[in-house]
């Protein structure tokens, strides 16, 4: 029902300025200045399609004052005319209708707008992120780790990619099945959060291997890393048969930056890939 409400608000609106263009079409030979009525009416419906009501009513007020001092002046100051004519209760109405109607014509359409970039935003997190782990995935750690190196290279600060592979995790995942391989992969990654900074972008690609861009972190520094995140991965608890054992985790490691080690992103990835290979405690 909700989506249908913005069919409604339209047919308002359509019924309402076709109603009022026609009256304008049928009597502005006697009354000229419905022209500028008219118009009136246009930008008040303009202006409360962008708004919110409160303004939008507050704009019709305005006018419909503005409008009624025209009436007094000439009924009591030009004594043009002696009476209100229909003409005049016709505008008088048609200024408040006008920003009512736009006014929730507007809101609704803000709403299905505000719905429609919560849907882009679920969607850009189903493409980018990693269900899991809650970690960007591979296809976005490929775009921003071409544009970091390229940063890097711009600008001359340093920027390191860091990969880190859990061991054994096929066997871990033959053995405890999906169930408990998710319940490690999210302790991990707790784990690279916990230790990682702010600033630094984790990823989660696959295959128990995770990854970091560490922005403004010298080659050097890494091994500092290295060695908090061994720290911090030990003994996990895991479920096997409604019992709970702690097993026994290792990871590897491998690291490659920028502009240390190279300035091209492929080769500089691919030099860390080849560090998790030849990993040695």
């Amino acid at each position: 029902m909700k989506n249908d409400r913005i069919y409604v608000r339209l047919l308002y609106e359509f019924l309402f300025f076709i109603l009022i263009s026609l009256y304008l079409v049928f009597t502005i030979q006697w009354h000229p200045l419905n022209y500028v009525w008219f118009m009136i009416v246009v930008v008040l419906s303009l202006f409360s399609f962008m708004s919110t009501l409160l303004p939008a009513l507050v704009s019709s007020i305005i006018v419909v004052f503005g409008y009624s001092t025209y009436i007094l002046v000439q009924m009591y100051m030009l004594e043009t005319v002696s009476e209100i004519t229909f003409n005049d209760i016709v505008w008088l109405l048609s200024f408040p209708l006008a920003a009512f109607v736009a006014a929730h014509l507007g809101e609704e359409v803000g709403r299905i707008v505000n719905s429609i970039n919560q849907y882009e935003n679920k969607y850009e997190d189903l493409v980018w992120v990693d269900e899991v782990t809650g970690f960007m995935n591979t296809r976005k750690f490929e775009l921003e780790w071409h544009d970091e190196v390229q940063r890097s290279v711009r600008y001359g600060r340093n920027v390191t990619v860091l990969l880190m592979e859990i061991e054994y995790f096929d066997q871990f995942q033959k053995e405890y099945g999906p169930v408990q391989t998710d319940v490690l992969l999210k302790k991990v990654a707790e784990h690279v959060d916990e230790v990682l900074r702010q600033i630094d972008k984790k990823y989660y690609f696959e295959d128990g291997i995770f990854a970091g861009i560490l922005p403004e972190t010298e080659i050097g520094n890494v091994e500092v890393v290295i060695n908090r995140m061994t720290e911090k991965f030990d003994m996990i608890e895991v479920n096997r048969a409604n019992r709970t054992r702690k097993v026994k985790l290792n990871l590897k490691f491998g690291y490659a930056g920028c502009p240390a080690d190279g300035t091209d992103a492929d080769e500089l990835y691919d030099q860390a890939k080849q560090g998790l290979l030849q990993y040695v405690k």
